[in-house]
Parts: C-alpha cells; structure tokens; sequence
C-alpha cells in the first residue's frame, strides 16, 4: 500500500468551544470560519486534495428545536445521568439562538451542504455534541448514545459517516470496540509518544502544553506515526502534526513549524508512509489570507511529493476502503 497524505478537520464552530473560558474570545475566530471554509474548498480543488471534515452532528440541525430533540435522543442512553448532556440541555436553552440565521455560531448547515458538493471531501462524524469521552462523568454508554444520535441526524440530511475524529482525541479501548457497530470503520488516532497520549482536558497542563509547541518547530519526539496495522478494523490513522494558526505573536517562529511540517512530508514520502495533518476551520478565522497562504505552500510542496514519489491525497474513508473495509450500513 502506498503512502498517503490525509487531511482532517474538526468542524465543530461553537461546539468545541462552548465549555471553555476562552469561549468569549473566540467568537471572532467562529464567525470568520463562514469565511474560511469556501477558501479552503478552493484550495483543496485548486490542488486536488482530498480531506475528511469531521463535523458536530449539532451542526447540521435546522433549528433549535430539533438540537433539542437530538441531544435528547442522545441522553436516553444514560437515562439523563450523563453530566454532559445534562449540562448541554442548559446550554442550548440559554446560549442557543432558534436557526442558523440568527446563531452562526452553532449551525452550520449552508457549510456541510458546500463541502459535500466538492469532490472528495467526506464528511464523518466528531459525535453529535462534542462529547468528550474522558472527562469526568463521561462513559461508554454516554459516548454511544452520543453517537447514536449524530448518525440519526447525518441520515435524516442523507448522509453516512463512516470515519470518526473523537472530540478533543480523547479514546480509549472501550470507544473503539463500540465503533463497528456504529458503522464507524475508521478514526483518528493519537501519535504514539507519550507526550500525545490520551488524557482528561483537566490534565493537559502548561508543561505538557510548552513540550507540544515545542515539539511542533524542533524534532524533540522523533519522525510522525504512520498506521502500523492497516488491516484492523476499525482502522486508526494517526494524526501526525495539528498545524497551528499564525498569530502575529509568534510570527517571527512560525516558519520553524511550516519547516517542520515540510520535511515530515518529505520523509514520509520517501518512506512510502502516511502523514496525517489536521486543524480546526476556525483556526482559519483570523488572520486569513496569511493562513491559506501557509497552507498553500504545504499543498505546493505535497504535489511536488506526489510527483517525485507518487505520494497521493486521500480522505479518511478512502484510505479505509484501500483495505476493503465491509460496505454495512449501520442499523
């Protein structure tokens, strides 16, 4: 099997940020993610880059009538006990406004309806609510009543998720046996070196944080994973680097982390190996033109890499169906 470069987004607007006290900040970087998006489906059809957006199922509600019902839907699994969904229902009823027209922070309908109309762009699932699956409270049924009811959702617009990105990459054993019956064949992984390793958001201190900044302009944790059991089901593709937003405060370094992406993508393409690179759209809110202008030079350096070594773009689903995945809808 040949190496692949993968792309994957965590499409997930207010969502992501909704439990966070950096929340208030962000809503500049939410809104300008309406902007963003069309920008980089440009770029993904300028350059042929195929990419997996792994949306909140929230996300494509028509109003917040039927958010409710789905998050709902979701907590019966749990008979009600589940603190996150407990706290969601409190959410929604005070921060949620009643559609897309006056709340683009929480819908996002419009932008799955112009992804999925670009070629090679899957849209999978990243739950329905952002459920975090190891912070306290959370557990096993939770997760899957979670995900239960972003699949209703994605079928009533007609849409099948076959990939999973976990919220946070928070996962462990008991999510991923879940998985195949879910009809969820592929997810991304976290890399191997313990400084990525799973852990609750309460845990991922100022140390830890300081290390994978570092780690993203030096070579401190060594060459990126590459998925070391492309036969099991289901299939984990490792992410390999979060590519960062430009800020101006670190502009005058962030050249280190476009260098550092460049030759992980070149060793990977001469080792005939994946690279998985992934980012949130909103990260794109700000600051945009000089964002898709990063990008743009990594897009330019893949298909130099594509022509040399014949190191291709897939989504996630494709990869899994390069390993004949069972085509199962999901019950």
């Amino acid at each position: 099997m040949s190496g692949r470069f993968i792309i994957s987004l965590d499409f997930e607007l207010m969502w992501g940020m909704r439990d966070s006290q950096r929340s208030g900040d962000y809503r500049p970087n939410i809104v300008g993610a309406h902007q963003a998006i069309p920008c980089l489906l440009q770029l993904f059809e300028r350059y042929k880059i195929a990419a997996t957006w792994a949306t909140v199922g929230l996300l494509l509600a028509q109003n917040k009538t039927e958010m409710q019902a789905a998050i709902a839907s979701a907590s019966e699994a749990t008979e009600g006990q589940d603190p996150h969904h407990h706290a969601l229902v409190s959410y929604v009823a005070r921060q949620v406004g009643d559609d897309a027209r006056n709340d683009p922070l929480h819908f996002g309908g419009d932008l799955v309806q112009q992804i999925i109309s670009v070629e090679r762009q899957e849209l999978a699932s990243h739950t329905l609510s952002h459920y975090c699956c190891l912070e306290p409270g959370a557990s096993a049924a939770g997760f899957v009543g979670d995900m239960t009811a972003a699949i209703t959702l994605f079928a009533q617009r007609n849409l099948n998720a076959r990939s999973l990105v976990f919220a946070r990459n928070q996962l462990a054993e008991e999510h991923l046996a879940a998985l195949p019956a879910l009809g969820i064949y592929n997810f991304r992984g976290n890399p191997s070196h313990p400084l990525y390793r799973e852990r609750p958001s309460g845990t991922l201190n100022r140390g830890i944080r300081a290390l994978r900044l570092a780690d993203s302009l030096l070579p401190l944790t060594g060459p990126a994973d590459a998925n070391d059991e492309p036969a099991a089901t289901p299939l984990n593709l490792p992410g390999s680097r979060f590519l960062r937003p430009w800020s101006p405060s670190w502009a005058a370094i962030y050249p280190l982390h476009l260098r550092r992406i460049r030759r992980e993508m070149t060793a990977a393409a001469r080792q005939n190996s994946d690279y998985h690179l992934w980012w949130h759209p909103h990260n794109f809110g700000l600051h945009r033109q000089r964002q898709l202008h990063n990008l743009e030079q990594l897009l330019q350096h893949q298909r130099s890499l594509s022509e040399h070594y014949g190191w291709h773009s897939a989504n996630m689903q494709e990869c899994g169906e390069a390993v004949q995945q069972p085509a199962v809808s999901p019950g």
